[in-house]
């Protein structure tokens, strides 16, 4: 499967269009700030998905990709504190942090049993 058909990947899509779209409304100050650190945050979300499916080190990439999840959040509810983003808005991106992270964790969790099944298999082997 490509990288761009995970579902992990699709849902990070969609918080980059939510995020894009909430970043609309913020005062200048802090949309050439804090909204393009954000942007730029998640770029590199899709970024250590994408290397997960594709790199042989894939659970390094998924715990930065969880990373950068808390650091998302982070700067989402720094921007509610400021009032620049709607408490709908905040609500719907929580939401899809949520779930992304979710599927992060169950990812990692598969790769670590996977990783423990091969060491398994690697000391039987000897």
């Amino acid at each position: 499967m490509q990288y761009d058909q995970l579902p992990v990947f699709k849902a990070a899509s969609e918080l980059v269009i939510e995020v894009y779209h909430s970043c609309r409304t913020m005062k200048r100050e802090y949309r050439y700030t804090i909204g393009e650190r954000l942007k730029e945050l998640l770029g590199e979300l899709q970024l250590c998905i994408y290397r997960a499916q594709t790199h042989k080190e894939k659970v390094t990439h998924v715990m930065q990709a969880r990373e950068h999840v808390e650091a998302i959040r982070l700067k989402v509810r720094l921007l509610r504190d400021l009032h620049q983003m709607p408490i709908k808005n905040m609500a719907r991106i929580v939401l899809h942090l949520g779930n992304i992270s979710s599927q992060l964790v169950a990812w990692e969790k598969a790769l670590r049993k996977l990783e423990k099944q091969e060491a398994k298999e690697e000391i039987l082997m000897t």
